[in-house]
């Protein structure tokens, strides 16, 4: 091992030794709701899965009824038809 292997594995070592990693918690098993740790049904899958495009969905579009809100009535800065000196 050379000089300089040596020093990098020995700062290597020493940094584990001053700044250990956090060690991280067991992962916790959690059963489905409705009790008896059962999968859900297809069909159970399916309207979750439809709830949350749809909750996705409103989401994008109060982002673009945001998006014009500010166009219309924000200054953006210098370049901006209506920015003021």
């Amino acid at each position: 091992m050379s000089n300089d292997e040596a020093i990098r594995q020995f700062r290597k070592e020493w940094e584990e030794i001053v700044h250990p990693k956090p060690k991280r918690p067991e992962a916790e098993i959690v059963l489905w709701p409705g009790g008896k740790g059962q999968p859900l049904s297809e069909m159970e899958l399916v309207r979750r899965q439809a709830i949350i495009d749809a909750t996705w969905e409103r989401v994008l579009a109060e982002r673009r009824e945001t998006e014009k809100e500010m166009k219309r009535c924000c200054h953006r800065g210098p370049g901006d038809p209506d920015w003021r000196k």
